[in-house]
């Protein structure tokens, strides 16, 4: 298996390496910052099933468990709600004409949004996605 060389620069392409798991570093962020077991609910995507995936949670049980959403189940997925919330704001707002446009009404959302806790809160009202909370 080889991968590219190593560029120093930052201009020039990253190196890629294939089926050894995630980039060192990269998912510690996951399970370093707290006391207590990580319980990560993801859905269906096969990026969570890969197996360099499941190796780094087998290999960190201790700090972290994945949990999967059942297939074809949207309402189950606070991720959902988000994006619905964002589809509505965005579209009912003056409605982008361009990229440029669409990339700084979901930026102007997605900032406010960290400044509104209990809406963030919200999200996981729904008896469905209550699990989550």
């Amino acid at each position: 298996m080889s991968s590219a060389p190593s560029n120093t620069s930052n201009a020039g392409p990253r190196p890629i390496s294939r089926g050894i798991g995630p980039p060192p570093g990269r998912n510690e962020g996951l399970t370093r910052h707290l006391d207590r077991k990580v319980h990560l609910i993801v859905d269906g995507h096969p990026v969570h099933r890969r197996k360099t995936v499941q190796r780094w949670i087998t290999k960190h049980a201790e700090a972290i468990e994945m949990h999967f959403l059942p297939g074809y189940s949207p309402e189950l997925n606070p991720d959902e709600i988000l994006n619905a919330d964002l589809k509505r704001t965005v579209s009912t707002s003056t409605a982008p004409n361009t990229r440029a446009e669409l990339k700084h009404a979901v930026r102007f959302f997605l900032h406010r949004l960290q400044k509104l806790p209990g809406r963030v809160r919200s999200y996981f009202g729904k008896p469905e996605v209550r699990y989550a909370a």
